[in-house]
């Protein structure tokens, strides 16, 4: 089973959360693949340094992906933690592709999800939240399908 985010590698992006979160779930689900996508932004202030990155052991960062269809087809859950969004592209992609999300619940992403009907809404920085979310999408597979058909209907109703 594979866990994906997308994003700039920039703090505010939630990528260290995103390594809590793996963390925690591996201690349990150690076949779980948390995956990251995205590109590297050396001249942003809120970026997170090369060095962290490389000492990350739960998580694998994938790199910059022109084709997100590619990605998106090969997981199962998405795992969001950005702090503040617009509405993103990725989770209407994500959605139409019938993926469950769990992710916080900032001003944009509210818009595509729906709250324990086409994913989970979690508050900001609440890692233990995400990760039981995300542990209860992982253990119920039929849950985890029927969130994702209902997460493309959705997106596909209102946008």
């Amino acid at each position: 089973m594979k866990i994906l985010s997308v994003g700039r590698l920039l703090n505010q992006k939630g990528i260290k959360d995103f390594a809590i979160v793996s963390k925690n779930i591996k201690k349990e689900y150690p076949k779980i693949e948390f995956l990251w996508a995205g590109e590297i932004d050396h001249k942003h202030p809120d970026s997170i340094s090369i060095k962290w990155l490389r000492n990350q052991k739960d998580f694998k960062y994938i790199g910059f992906k022109e084709d997100i269809r590619s990605i998106l087809n090969c997981s199962d859950i998405i795992f969001f933690p950005s702090y503040r969004e617009g509405v993103p592209r990725f989770l209407m992609e994500a959605a139409c592709l019938c993926k469950p999300i769990v992710a916080y619940d900032v001003p944009g992403v509210c818009e595509v999800i729906i709250n324990e009907e086409t994913g989970y809404l979690v508050e900001k920085n609440n890692t233990e939240m995400a990760a039981s979310f995300l542990k209860k999408l992982i253990d119920d597979e039929s849950h985890r399908l029927s969130m994702g058909d209902k997460s493309r209907k959705n997106v596909i109703n209102k946008f």
